[in-house]
């Protein structure tokens, strides 16, 4: 007698929800905010939260003394010495980690302004001079350029696409000869501003985040994290549409305004203009769906900074407990100094 032949088992697979239109994904986000955890009530809070925001005479004080030409390396142990020695003598509102966090997004400001003017200009004269044998710190020295941005000039004189350079930088010994990794290695070690290794700095803003998140937790507020967002978004989207570090389910109030959204940077905020365009661009997609919120800087901020309409600046080592910043040891904030760039 034959056997029957047996069915394939027919797997179910998960319906995607329905698309919706733009209006309707906005009006979705935005309501996100009443959707509170099951059994839960909304509560409310009200804190005051002392935060003196750094005077901008100070700060550019500061930065003067803390940027030098061709110099884009992390700042040496006797640098530290004579920024303390100045901020002692001077009587300077700024930290050791302020000035330091300040030195970046000054550095960070001044290669997006020279950029164009002075490595488009000379792209060609720069890679015919590393052709010919000068190394990739006597240029950066010489053209006042961080040596990473100045590799990457070289390799697209050498016709590399964008990609390419990509996979030079990820894969250095793959892809480049000999000298070529001995000088992209140097470049690496002696920039703080365009290397491709930002570990110590998104270890920083992941440290923080995690502090943050602990200290509203102990404050009782409800909220969601970017990662919860995230979760709910991509899904249901197909795309991030926003994402704070903390969407607060409560009514919270800070220094009289309310606060629906958080977002935690771990550097000082300062008063240069591609800091504030980042930080005016992140906070207006937060806005645009739940109205006002708050940045907490780890380092403090410029009173430059203050200007920005629905965004509450609030420097966290002023308000929150010391226990909480045991994760950064002294050492480690200090050394974390890569730029970062903006997150979520």
């Amino acid at each position: 007698m034959a056997r029957k032949p047996k069915r394939k088992s027919k797997i179910k697979k998960k319906a995607k929800p329905p698309p919706v239109t733009e209006d309707e994904m906005k009006k979705q986000v935005s309501n996100r905010r009443d959707q509170m955890p099951e059994g839960q009530k909304r509560k409310s809070f009200s804190f005051e939260w002392a935060s003196v925001p750094i005077p901008k005479t100070m700060e550019t004080e500061m930065g003067r003394r803390v940027v030098k030409r061709g110099k884009y390396n992390a700042i040496s142990d006797s640098d530290k010495e004579d920024i303390s020695e100045y901020i002692a003598t001077s009587k300077s509102a700024m930290t050791l980690s302020q000035a330091i966090s300040l030195r970046a997004a000054v550095l960070q400001e001044k290669t997006m302004n020279r950029h164009h003017a002075v490595l488009g200009r000379n792209a060609k004269e720069i890679t015919d001079r590393y052709q010919r044998g000068q190394g990739i710190l006597s240029l950066s020295k010489k053209y006042d350029s961080p040596p990473v941005n100045l590799f990457r000039v070289i390799l697209s004189g050498r016709g590399f696409q964008k990609s390419q350079i990509k996979q030079c930088f990820k894969n250095p010994e793959h892809h480049l000869n000999e000298r070529d990794c001995q000088e992209f290695q140097k470049a690496c070690r002696e920039d703080v501003v365009s290397s491709p290794n930002c570990d110590k700095a998104h270890e920083q803003a992941e440290r923080f985040e995690t502090i943050t998140e602990q200290f509203l937790k102990d404050l009782g507020v409800a909220f969601l994290t970017q990662t919860d967002l995230i979760k709910e978004q991509k899904p249901r989207y197909g795309k991030i549409v926003a994402s704070p570090d903390f969407l607060l389910l409560d009514d919270v109030m800070v220094n009289g305004q309310y606060v629906r959204w958080i977002d935690c940077k771990a550097f000082y905020g300062a008063n240069v203009n591609c800091r504030k365009k980042g930080v005016q661009k992140q906070t207006a997609r937060y806005q645009e769906y739940w109205g006002s919120g708050a940045i907490i800087f780890l380092e403090g901020f410029s009173e430059g900074l203050l200007g920005i309409a629905d965004c509450t600046c609030l420097s966290a080592r002023q308000f929150m407990e010391t226990r909480y910043f045991e994760p950064l040891s002294e050492q480690y904030a200090i050394e974390a100094t890569t730029v970062q760039g903006d997150q979520g």
